[in-house]
């Protein structure tokens, strides 16, 4: 379980990053220093998701859309996280009644929790596909299979 958790933390860090340094690395590349933006890809892929990269030509344009839901996926698992934290502070006793798991904080907040963690479940697993994915069309070599999605 810990193993699962580490690896979501990793893919929401990299899907959150990765779309920035792609449009940057496109810049890069425009002015000459397409090896250098490709470094910058090798190693955030090596390092967040155990990724070995090849010596092929990184694909920027291509990683962009794969880029942008890894990045709206990690964004919502960031303001679930967040919203599930911070729900006691937006309670409102007096509308108490109307909320899922309501009356009580404790029932309301459990309710969300178990809502908020199955989304990021399912975030999670898609994220992973995308940032692989990604990583692919940057590094220009096969990643590593996941053991969690290879099963």
């Amino acid at each position: 379980m810990r193993g699962v958790v580490a690896r979501t933390v990793r893919r929401t860090v990299y899907g959150a990053v990765a779309l920035p340094l792609t449009l940057i690395g496109m810049v890069v590349r425009l002015l000459g220093g397409g090896s250098r933006a490709a470094r910058w890809h090798r190693s955030l892929a090596r390092a967040l998701l155990d990724h070995q990269p090849g010596a092929g030509k990184p694909r920027f344009a291509l990683a962009v859309l794969p880029g942008l839901v890894s990045l709206g996926l990690s964004a919502m698992i960031g303001f679930i996280v967040g919203r599930i934290a911070t729900y006691g502070l937006t309670w409102d006793p007096a509308r108490g009644h109307a909320s899922w798991g309501g009356p009580s904080l404790p029932g309301a907040w459990v309710v969300h929790a178990l809502i908020g963690v199955a989304i990021i479940v399912a975030c999670g697993f898609v994220l992973g596909f995308t940032t692989r994915l990604q990583a692919r069309l940057l590094a220009g070599s096969r990643p590593v299979p996941d053991p969690v999605i290879a099963r």
